[in-house]
């Protein structure tokens, strides 16, 4: 007798999955990547460290290409050319991805996580801040000649109140770099893994952020999440990681060309976030 059942294709003829951008792109595809562990991925990101991330979630069959600026970007488009031939452009397809996900740490990221948020003095309302800019989005702003200024030190200052506590996300070099003081409703965080990072945000009620994954993770779980980003136009950006969540109410988002300049204006805006019910 015939059967009609097709035949599964073979693993090589099975279309390959295109990853390009940094951790907040790969956390919109956290899920896929967490339950199709099998595909192939070609992974072209500007996060020196993505290989952590798909080791951490069991991917199998991964091909690494980094860049740091749209210049190495393109260095990267050629070496996949290169390594995979011509035909490699109809034999993959962008990875899915999705604006809002659950997401599932380790027993041990969850431990440092909570331990973090557990280790204020005082049981009060929880702020998280991340008054930094990506690598990569400091080269676009170079790329409009716009300055790549980071959350002033003053405004951060500005805004941390006695009744609430605040979590100040960063790489370690970058917050002994800024000048923040650690009082008792100030807490650092800075794992070793992104990720345990990453992970701490879900115990913030309300996140303030610029370009970078960590406002990513605040609004696709639904935190009220603040964003300070460069006044000028950027599509892949606006509708990836800005557009969906402000029509969705989760996201602020405040514009400018120098924030520096900007100290007053930012500094009002986020005070009325944070106080807004």
């Amino acid at each position: 007798m015939e059967s009609n059942a097709k035949a599964e294709p073979a693993q090589s003829d099975k279309m390959k999955i295109y990853v390009r951008g940094g951790v907040g792109d790969i956390l919109q595809s956290w899920w896929y990547i967490h339950n199709n562990k099998d595909d192939e991925y070609i992974v072209h990101s500007h996060y020196k460290n993505v290989k952590e991330i798909f080791d951490y979630l069991g991917a199998k069959n991964v091909s690494y290409y980094n860049f740091s600026d749209m210049e190495s970007h393109n260095d990267g488009v050629d070496a996949i050319l290169k390594d995979f031939g011509q035909e490699i452009q109809q034999q993959t397809k962008d990875i899915p991805r999705a604006f809002y996900s659950s997401f599932a740490f380790s027993f041990q990221d969850e431990e440092l996580s909570l331990s973090a948020f557990e280790s204020f003095e005082k049981d009060q309302y929880t702020v998280g801040i991340h008054p930094f800019r990506s690598d990569f989005a400091q080269s676009v702003y170079k790329d409009h000649n716009l300055p790549c200024s980071i959350l002033p030190l003053e405004v951060a200052k500005s805004v941390i109140e006695e009744d609430k506590n605040y979590l100040i996300f960063g790489r370690s070099q970058e917050l002994s770099d800024y000048g923040l003081e650690e009082p008792s409703n100030v807490k650092f965080v800075s794992f070793p893994s992104i990720l345990t990072s990453l992970n701490t945000i879900k115990y913030c009620k309300k996140f303030i952020g610029l370009d970078s994954c960590f406002k990513s993770m605040s609004s696709m779980q639904r935190i009220p999440t603040l964003c300070v980003i460069g006044d000028f136009p950027d599509n892949t950006r606006d509708v990836m990681f800005i557009d969906q969540y402000v029509k969705d109410s989760v996201m602020t988002v405040i514009k400018t060309k120098n924030t520096t300049e900007d100290q007053e204006y930012i500094t009002t805006s986020i005070k009325r976030f944070i106080n807004d019910e």
